[in-house]
């Protein structure tokens, strides 16, 4: 019996990619704008010293600065590091071959939504623990920093789950077992 490989598939890989290419576009913009926001409205309370009609102390201005700098740094890693979505090259007339190219564009995809993935967790660790020890040990406000860190853990962990995984496969289970009790992540890149 002679068997037939099917080929066929390459356009349907290359719209994927597209529309992925698009979402990681919109995520990176809608991130750096609202981050870059919010680093300018931290940046003008801390510098008249007014928050919604309370005057502010030394210590709350400090943690402002730094919400300030957090937030300029997380709008200037959108820019410096967008999420790269690869193109397949154009069709050659051999649907195998571009099968094959737009299979690869999209395992190099992936890659690059993993790094992305781990690149945002790591960010959101030095940004939130800097501007905790920061406030902390150079100006003596660890309260604004515990503050800081409460703000800036929910909102970065937002920011990475919207990231856009569409070459990705994510799961989320619960798990109950007489050790642990929880959800579980888990995913293939």
């Amino acid at each position: 019996m002679i068997s037939v490989l099917s080929c066929e598939g390459a356009e349907t890989v290359r719209a994927h990619l597209d529309r992925e290419a698009h979402r990681a576009h919109t995520w990176d913009v809608a991130w750096g704008l609202g981050f870059g926001a919010a680093a300018i409205g931290y940046g003008a309370m801390a510098e008249t010293r007014w928050e919604f009609g309370i005057d502010l102390d030394d210590k709350r201005v400090a943690g402002l600065w730094v919400g300030a700098a957090k937030a300029g740094i997380a709008s200037l890693s959108h820019l410096i590091l967008p999420v790269r979505i690869a193109r397949a090259p154009a069709a050659t007339g051999d649907p195998c071959k571009d099968l094959a190219a737009a299979n690869d564009a999209l395992e190099e995809s992936a890659r690059h939504e993993r790094t992305t993935f781990w690149l945002s967790i790591a960010g959101a660790i030095a940004l939130n623990g800097g501007g905790l020890l920061w406030l902390g040990l150079h100006d003596d406000a660890w309260k604004e920093g515990v503050i800081s860190a409460a703000i800036g853990v929910p909102v970065s962990a937002l920011h990475t789950w919207t990231l856009p995984r569409g070459a990705t496969t994510w799961q989320i289970d619960a798990v109950a077992t007489p050790a642990f009790t929880g959800l579980s992540i888990s995913g293939t890149f």
